[in-house]
């Protein structure tokens, strides 16, 4: 193109000689460079149990006003993981936060002319969701200063907490997207499972004979709205839903007044552990040096049985099945759930890590399959479990409960069926619900820096053959 233009401006130049106000000015405009074009953002997943930043990047679509506009599928550039959920008191919101920056500004640091385009947001979850209202505002507007002063764009409602629908949404969204499912999602999507430390959500397109009628989420993207059935179970996840079953079995050992020895079906056999119930021993240390008084923390000693069907049966009652179900058909705790259907269901996250722990195949594994390998897994004692597994010490005494859990969660209170391979368990860290949350972003966000499309060219005319470019 640039050769003919010479050619143009040189064939023009010799007919204007005697009229030097005939002499054209052309001004080629440079051809934009491929990264320009790149768009950046980043995602911090502020987790109950640790901090991640996903780090994303897309391209702009061209606009077209006569047609549907086409969905943005940003892809994932790199990621980097912080240990320690920022919902904790204790948690070094400056320290943590600092990390994650400067990874994000070594990654993006060929662009770092256009850092002030590239939006960050910060995204809370469960852990947040269970904090106390004014801790909660607190750390959030600390959180909002510490990446208000970075190099990045940043917006007040880009820090928020998601509410469980939205990650649940946001989880189907990542899962669909990366199986090339969005087309058509009344048909064609997977449903969706995702097991956090803190809450649990479900989500799926229901079949077309039904309608969502509570925990509908309205999805609208490439000009259709689609409803999702999303629902969040909070204190479920699987961190929390072992802290109910200890609550259980503390109240059980009071009425029947044997807390001297405190019994754990669910732990490994002749393991001990001891959990701190209540309080801060680090408080109290404190306090103690400093001359004031303290009350002690409530502490209790576990005593590891190590019984697959005692287990079960004990997680079970965790699960109210009695509870008045105003909308049916419902699970648990009164909440409706639209019928399941033969749609396949992609699991991932702590259900992930379950399977794979367990050596079991991620796309052909059965409950009952989890539900064998649970079984020998927790007849095994203390001493032998170390040998077979490599595992950190609180992951290896969780081994045995963590088994038993999926399958009373997924069987039991969920409804699927035992022998039935409707679940696909990804491999571990394939999938996050943060690429859902930068796909909605980024295709229903009006951004002035980041415009979700770019003007197409206009067809240049060779002025001296008359002929388009």
């Amino acid at each position: 193109m640039r050769s003919f233009a010479r050619l143009c401006l040189c064939h023009l130049w010799l007919h204007a000689t005697s009229d030097p106000s005939l002499t054209p000015e052309l001004e080629l405009e440079p051809e934009p460079e491929q990264s320009e074009q790149r768009y950046r953002g980043m995602i911090i997943d502020a987790g109950s149990t640790g901090s991640r930043v996903w780090i994303f990047a897309w391209s702009p679509g061209p606009c077209q006003h006569d047609a549907l506009p086409s969905m943005v599928t940003p892809t994932v550039v790199a990621s980097y993981q912080v240990k320690g959920g920022l919902s904790s008191a204790s948690a070094k919101l400056n320290d943590t936060l600092t990390e994650l920056l400067n990874f994000a500004e070594d990654i993006l640091k060929d662009r770092k002319e256009d850092w002030h385009r590239f939006p960050v947001y910060l995204l809370a979850t469960a852990g947040f969701r269970r904090l106390r209202p004014e801790h909660r505002e607190n750390v959030l507007m600390t959180v909002r200063h510490i990446l208000g002063e970075s190099h990045f764009h940043l917006e007040p409602d880009f820090v928020r907490i998601l509410s469980g629908e939205e990650e649940g949404a946001y989880g189907w969204l990542a899962v669909n997207s990366e199986m090339g499912s969005l087309t058509d999602p009344g048909t064609d999507s997977v449903g969706v499972l995702d097991l956090g430390g803190a809450s649990m959500q479900i989500t799926f397109v229901p079949e077309a004979d039904r309608s969502v009628l509570q925990h509908s989420f309205p999805l609208f993207l490439q000009g259709r709205q689609s409803n999702l059935y999303s629902a969040s179970y909070l204190q479920f996840g699987l961190r929390e839903a072992q802290r109910l079953l200890q609550r259980q079995l503390i109240g059980k050992a009071l009425v029947a007044e044997t807390t001297e020895v405190l019994e754990h079906p669910c732990l490994p056999r002749g393991s001990n552990s001891t959990e701190l119930l209540i309080g801060d021993a680090d408080a109290q240390a404190d306090a103690a040096a400093a001359g004031a008084n303290a009350f002690p923390p409530l502490s209790a000693t576990w005593h590891g049985k190590g019984q697959y069907d005692d287990c079960v049966e004990k997680l079970t009652e965790l699960f109210d099945k009695n509870a008045p179900c105003y909308l049916p058909a419902c699970t648990f705790n009164g909440r409706y759930q639209p019928t399941l259907g033969a749609r396949r269901f992609v699991a991932f996250s702590a259900f992930s890590w379950v399977v794979d722990v367990l050596g079991l195949p991620a796309e052909t594994t059965a409950l009952e399959d989890i539900e064998n390998a649970a079984r020998y897994v927790c007849k095994m004692d203390w001493a032998l479990l170390h040998e077979r597994w490599q595992l950190g010490e609180q992951a290896l005494q969780t081994l045995c409960f963590s088994a038993a859990y999926v399958v009373v969660l997924l069987h039991h209170g969920l409804g699927f069926d035992k022998k039935s391979q409707q679940i696909i368990f990804v491999p571990q860290g394939n999938i996050s619900w943060a690429k859902g949350a930068i796909i909605w972003e980024a295709n229903n966000r009006f951004s002035r820096q980041q415009p979700l499309c770019v003007p197409a060219r206009p067809a240049v005319t060779n002025v001296c053959t008359g002929t388009p470019e």
